[in-house]
Order: C-alpha cells, then sequence, then structure tokens
C-alpha cells in the first residue's frame, strides 16, 4: 500500500533555520532546530495538507526527527568552516554559520544572509511565525518532552529499540486531530492510495470522503491558495 510522501526541499529547510535566527530564537542547536521543524510540520499539514519541507520522519529517543533535514544538519556541523568566497558553497553554507564556541556544548546555527520569503508560501510563513511565538523561548530538552506527548512519537516508539529508529508514517500526525484535519487526511488517502477514507460526522462530512474519488480532478492540491502554481504533493 503506498505511502504518503512529499518533496524534500532543501531551499524550505535553510531558510527556516535563517528566519529562526533572524527572528532572535536563542541556543538554536541541531536539536532544537529539528524540534521546531516538527511542530511546524505538524501544524501546517493539519492545516493545509502538506508540512513545509516535506521530509520523512522517524520515532527516535529524541522524538519524531526529519530525517533528511537532520542529514543535512550533520553533514554542516562534520564541515570544517567554509571561507564565504569559496566556488563551494553549499546552499546551507551560503545562507547559514555554525558557530562553535567553548562557553556552548553544542554548536549553534546562525543566520550569515536573511531569510528569503520567496521560498515559502503565505500559509507557510504564517506557521513558521506562529511556532516561533509558541516554542520558540523552549529550551531544546523542554521540546524533547513536549514531543515525546505526540502521537508520533507514542505510538511508533512502542516498536522501537533503545538507540533505533522506526519510520513514522503521515497518518500518525492526524491523530486526534479536528474535522479539517481529517479532511485533509481523507483527500491524501484518496491521492496516494485511491481509496475513500470514511469520515465521521455529520452527513456532508460522511459523504466527503467518497466524493473525492469521484472529483479527483476538481481537487486544488496546492499547498496555498495564494501559490496555485505551487504543487507540494507528489505520487511515488
Amino acid at each position: 500500500m503506498p505511502d504518503i510522501q512529499f518533496r524534500f526541499s532543501l531551499p524550505k529547510l535553510v531558510h527556516s533555520i535563517a528566519l529562526f535566527s533572524d527572528l532572535g530564537i536563542k541556543d538554536l542547536t541541531k536539536l532544537k532546530v529539528v524540534k521546531l521543524l516538527f511542530f511546524a510540520d505538524k501544524a501546517h499539514l493539519l492545516e493545509q495538507g502538506a508540512p513545509i519541507l516535506g521530509d520523512s520522519y522517524y520515532c527516535m529517543d529524541y522524538g519524531p526527527v526529519p530525517s533528511l533535514a537532520l542529514n543535512e544538519l550533520n553533514d554542516a556541523l562534520l564541515r570544517n568552516e567554509v571561507l564565504d568566497s569559496s566556488p563551494d558553497l553549499t546552499l546551507i553554507d551560503q545562507v547559514l554559520r555554525v558557530r562553535k564556541s567553548v562557553w556552548k556544548k553544542y554548536p549553534l546555527f546562525e543566520s550569515k544572509t536573511n531569510w528569503d520569503r520567496t521560498v515559502f508560501a503565505d500559509s507557510e510563513c504564517a506557521v513558521l511565525r506562529r511556532t516561533i511565538d509558541t516554542y520558540g523561548n523552549f529550551t531544546a530538552h523542554a521540546l524533547v518532552e513536549l514531543s515525546h506527548k505526540e502521537p508520533t512519537w507514542i505510538i511508533p516508539n512502542k516498536d522501537r529499540e533503545a538507540g533505533g529508529r522506526v519510520p513514522i508514517p503521515y497518518e500518525l500526525f492526524f491523530d486526534g486531530c479536528d474535522a479539517r484535519g481529517k479532511q485533509h487526511l481523507a483527500q491524501l488517502v484518496a491521492r496516494f492510495r485511491g481509496e475513500a477514507m470514511e469520515m465521521p460526522g455529520d452527513e456532508s462530512y460522511r459523504q466527503f470522503g467518497s466524493e473525492l474519488l469521484d472529483h479527483d480532478e476538481d481537487i486544488d492540491w496546492s499547498v496555498d491558495r495564494d501559490h496555485r502554481s505551487r504543487r507540494a504533493l507528489h505520487c511515488a
């Protein structure tokens, strides 16, 4: 059965971190970054039917983790400091720097340039800013504790060995969501699996899932209504 998948966006990863830095989020360690990204992705997925990063998530010791983003951050931390004049600058090196200090246990990510507003849809910018307002002042470990209360960690963690990781299906992000989130899930199930999901609630919601299969061509699959040409979803 096909998984619900999205296209990973490296520019959105890089400029999300730059936005965090530009707006004054303190102690942007790798751990804090991936926690903030998780909460932003979840919020946008439930509200708009697609995450911001489009990453693949795994259940790990420190909660749900966007795996491709984690790889990019690990690579950046392993690289020696790159001169701005180097012809081999990656996108991360162009936009971000890693600040290492004897006074800090873990390296911090900081922006070199202003974040690029144009890589995001309006709804993505709104969710990122709300994530900063809600979670920006939390420590990394406080964010880990919050993420350990999420179904996306609790449920897959039952089958995970200590120190290991297991994939998190995107369906788990919708566990306990409201009617709007259930509609987005029904759209994704119809899109990726060709199945009609039974909808709870009144008659209009119950009909919603089955109508998706009959009117697939009429569905606007864009992430944001102001960016109709931008398609965030793709079938594997």
